[in-house]
């Protein structure tokens, strides 16, 4: 993940990545929203709750697709612990 794509995400979200929490992104539920939880998505993306590779978790915006604007909560929370 490229700092220009962090910052294209950053973008997309707005003002809407004040009202969220930073736990919001943790996918794998360890306290930080890194790497890892970039995977878990990743290998999720694109799916429904029909698919193989669904992950409800990584449906962080619950709207049953694991899309962009899922990735853009966890780029702007990226590094947060909570």
């Amino acid at each position: 993940m490229t700092t220009l794509f962090l910052v294209n995400m950053l973008i997309i979200v707005g003002s809407v990545s004040a009202a969220i929490p930073p736990s919001e992104g943790d996918i794998v539920d360890d306290d930080i929203v890194n790497i890892l939880d970039v995977l878990e998505w990743a290998t999720a993306f694109g799916s429904t709750p029909t698919s193989s590779n669904w992950n409800s978790v990584a449906d962080i915006d619950g709207n049953n697709i694991v899309n962009i604007l899922d990735g853009a909560v966890i780029a702007v929370n990226f590094g947060r612990q909570g």
